[in-house]
């Protein structure tokens, strides 16, 4: 488990522990304690646990409470458990076993020494029979603890020291070993069960059998093959002994050259450690195994440590030798689920089931890790162990790695073939970025400029605004690589988007309504603070929207990952990583994109709407213009989102994403600010906050109250001020005037001749703004005829 532990964590970056099955035993290679302790030997249920949840790490066991054991593979299984395993296989927990490369041998051995004393005990021909009772009683004693030693044998309490021990225990651990190296020996006693004299029927020799929990029928095997030999070890109930009082006791014989049976098997560490000493482990043979014997085994799991021993006897056809066992490694059904999900890209997966699966090992080269443990004689039962399967594994790194999946290990770095497009997105970002800024200073320093009056300077100034954010969004997000950067650029492009769209469409469908108003002789009041108020309350539910979906699913950073098959100095796979943004539900960034483009749609119904206006005040050319470029830049937007969601090159379409918003930003400042900067014409004419007479009404913009309205009152003592008129007559002999809001392209005169005198009034004001660079006041005004007459009057206009 150790060299499996090894490969996952270090050559495969897999994050590893393993399971011992209770919660204060340890054997992690890398416990900090060097801990090696014994837990339970099959924890069935924590393979249960890990097809449940799948990932061990959603286990919690961290809050005190009971401790639920969970392991996705055991690494070590013997055959005698086929049993358990064909049933988690049946329950569908496990798959189907796998061979781990190892044979093992387990069954009863006693030290070389006592077998060359009395070679009979060497099978059971010459243990079983009343007539082996005595000598198998006289043979086999009770081992002693430390602490027992010293209050029953001992005649001053080992208060002196002696050849057996040099001192009494110091603490309650002491107290209850077999053995300790250079303070205490170990000793073997005689107790009542081994006086056949007293008992000559129910005497017999001390057994030291395995553990509670551990795989053994030696009560089967004694009781039925006639053999005198009983267990009494410390455990309350199985009347075994844990795996290091088994160890400390075999020391103790070998010290005292005492006689001891006990339950044992091979490769293992102590087995090696003794091989070639006269305490070298022999087997002693019992009846041989078959599979009828193995079939007729009872489920020893369902009795033993119970302490009912007649239960453990079972059949007498159940009572032969342990037969040689291949060991098994098997998985938990969802540990291949969790790695071979769908829905985890092949260049993400993890390669430890892989790994695991062709990882095998033979008893051979067991054998040279227990001789490393077992040679360097500093800590064995602690940091020896991990230094010997260290040592090992560098010795045989050449074996180990063939266990490595292909293409791994695996180096991460940053997907540097899309460099040129992150460089590029950053560039327009920034250009887009000046551009904004460029055209705030220009626009507020030319604001006298007729075009810039005729646009609004407060309206401009929040499309301006609004692109500077857009430009600043594409800025982050061709770099983005955390979370805080996803959300700000969330909030950016739809606050930005915002404060471009709703100021153009408040504008022109304030001009719209007083052109229509105007038309029909109709009484209008706009309120600046109306139309900022709309401007902002739109933008008040954006922002709400866009707190709501900042709380509840915010835009995280993802990464997606590219193997590209390249490798590096050191022979690592190179796994290119992307970074984009996005929420866990996509319903967000559509809502998004739905409200941005409907904007876009009422944008250009009233930018349609407003065709008809003169030259200085119709801006339908270039509003179009504009929103057809915030159009197709927002159709290629939403074919990347939709794309974004079933790609796996993240990067490439989050750096596709920021080149849009820096080009459409770039687009949006050289339709609608650069013309008005640099190329249209600077001639004052009469605007909406200029002087211009319409039949009926007046049209006042006045900054003292912020309003703006029609006029039924004034008197015609206004355009006679104005200082020009230019005169049509209809058949009444009075000239009547229908003017937009911004004066009128075409002239109408009512009679019979609706258009007689369009052509005379434009080359009329033609050849005085040619002839002046004056502001030529525009005042068609006639004395009053039988209908009323109204002037329209803009004072103090912005």
């Amino acid at each position: 488990a150790w060299i499996q532990q090894i490969i996952l964590s270090e050559l495969l970056d897999v994050p590893t522990s393993l399971e011992s099955g209770e919660a204060n035993k340890k054997i992690n290679f890398y416990d900090e304690r060097n801990a090696l302790d014994y837990g339970v030997a099959y924890p069935w249920d924590a393979l249960e646990t890990a097809t449940q949840v799948k990932d061990c790490r959603k286990v919690n066991n961290k809050d005190g409470g009971n401790y639920t054991p969970c392991c996705q593979i055991m690494s070590e299984v013997w055959q005698n458990r086929r049993k358990n395993v064909k049933e988690l296989e049946k329950k569908g927990v496990i798959e189907p076993y796998r061979f781990l490369g190892v044979f093992a041998k387990a069954g009863w051995y006693i030290p070389r020494f006592t077998g060359q004393r009395d070679p009979t005990l060497l099978t059971y021909l010459g243990l079983q029979g009343e007539e082996n009772r005595r000598k198998l009683a006289e043979t086999f004693l009770l081992p002693t603890t430390w602490l027992e030693y010293c209050d029953e044998v001992s005649p001053d309490n080992c208060t002196v020291p002696n050849n057996i021990t040099a001192r009494a225990p110091a603490d309650e651990d002491e107290a209850s070993m077999y053995f300790s190296q250079g303070l205490y020996t170990g000793h073997f006693r005689a107790m009542a069960q081994n006086d056949c004299d007293a008992n000559p029927t129910t005497c017999h020799g001390h057994f030291v059998d395995f553990p509670c929990g551990w795989s053994t029928v030696f009560q089967a095997q004694a009781f039925h093959n006639n053999i005198a030999l009983n267990t009494s070890g410390d455990e309350p109930f199985g009347s075994g002994y844990s795996y290091p009082r088994l160890i400390e006791i075999w020391y103790a014989a070998n010290a005292t050259k005492s006689d001891v049976i006990m339950h044992w098997w091979q490769p293992e560490a102590l087995y090696q450690l003794f091989l070639g000493t006269d305490a070298e482990f022999q087997k002693v043979d019992l009846p041989p195994a078959s599979l009828e014997c193995l079939q007729s085994r009872i489920d020893i799991d369902s009795v033993r440590c119970l302490g009912d021993f007649a239960a453990e006897q079972g059949s007498p056809e159940g009572a032969c030798d342990d037969p040689d066992q291949a060991l098994m490694k098997i998985f938990s059904t969802g540990l291949f689920e969790s790695i071979h999900d769908p829905s985890i890209p092949e260049a993400t997966r993890s390669p430890a089931y892989d790994a695991v699966n062709d990882f095998t090992i033979d008893a051979l080269q067991l054998d040279e890790i227990f001789e490393l443990w077992l040679n360097r004689s500093v800590d064995r039962y602690g940091f020896d162990a991990r230094n010997a399967t260290c040592e090992w594994v560098a010795n045989n790194l050449e074996y180990i790695q063939s266990f490595v999946p292909w293409s791994y290990p695996r180096a991460i770095q940053d997907a540097l073939q899309f460099e040129a497009l992150t460089y590029t997105a950053l560039a327009l970002g920034v250009i887009a970025v000046m551009l904004a800024c460029l055209s705030f200073v220009l626009t507020f320093t030319k604001r006298q400029k007729t075009a810039i009056r005729y646009a609004q300077l407060d309206f401009m100034c929040l499309l301006l605004v609004g692109l500077l954010l857009v430009s600043i969004a594409a800025v982050i997000s061709a770099v983005s690589n955390t979370d805080a950067q996803c959300v700000s650029v969330a909030w950016l492009i739809n606050v930005g988007y915002t404060l471009q769209l709703v100021p153009l469409i408040i504008k022109v469908f304030a001009i719209n309504h007083l052109m229509q108003a105007a038309k029909h002789f109709r009484r209008v009041e706009l309120k600046r603070i109306s139309l900022f108020g709309a401007v902002f309350l739109l933008t008040f539910v954006v922002m709400v929207f866009m707190i709501a979906w900042t709380v509840i699913d915010p835009p995280r950073i993802y990464s997606r990952y590219l193997l590209t098959g390249n490798t590096n100095d050191a022979g690592e796979t190179i796994l290119s990583v992307m970074y984009y943004c996005r929420s866990g539900s996509v319903v967000w960034g559509f809502i998004s994109l739905a409200v941005q483009g409907l904007l876009l749609f009422v944008a250009s119904i009233l930018a349609f709407q407003m065709r008809n206006l003169r030259h200085e005040l119709n801006e339908s050319q270039s509003l179009a213009t504009l929103i057809y470029s915030h159009f197709i830049f927002w159709v290629l937007r939403l074919v990347l989102f939709a794309w974004l969601e079933n790609s796996e090159f993240g990067s490439v379409v989050t750096g596709i994403y920021s080149l849009i918003l820096g080009l459409d930003s770039i687009a949006s400042v050289c339709i609608y600010f650069l013309p008005k900067l640099f190329f249209e014409k600077d001639v004052r004419r009469t605007s909406l906050f200029e002087t211009t007479s319409v039949t009926k009404s007046t049209v006042r913009f006045q900054d003292d109250n912020d309003v703006a309205h029609i006029d039924p009152e004034s008197d015609r003592t206004q355009s006679e001020n104005s200082g020009v008129a230019h005169k049509g007559l209809n058949k009444e002999g009075s000239a009547s005037v229908s003017d937009s809001l911004h004066g009128a392209d075409c002239i109408q005169y009512e009679g019979d001749c609706p258009h007689c005198g369009r052509e005379i009034v434009q080359e009329l004001l033609r050849s005085e703004l040619e002839s002046s660079d004056e502001t030529v006041p525009l005042n068609y005004a006639e004395r009053p005829s039988q209908h009323d007459e109204s002037v329209v009057e803009a004072n103090g206009a912005n």
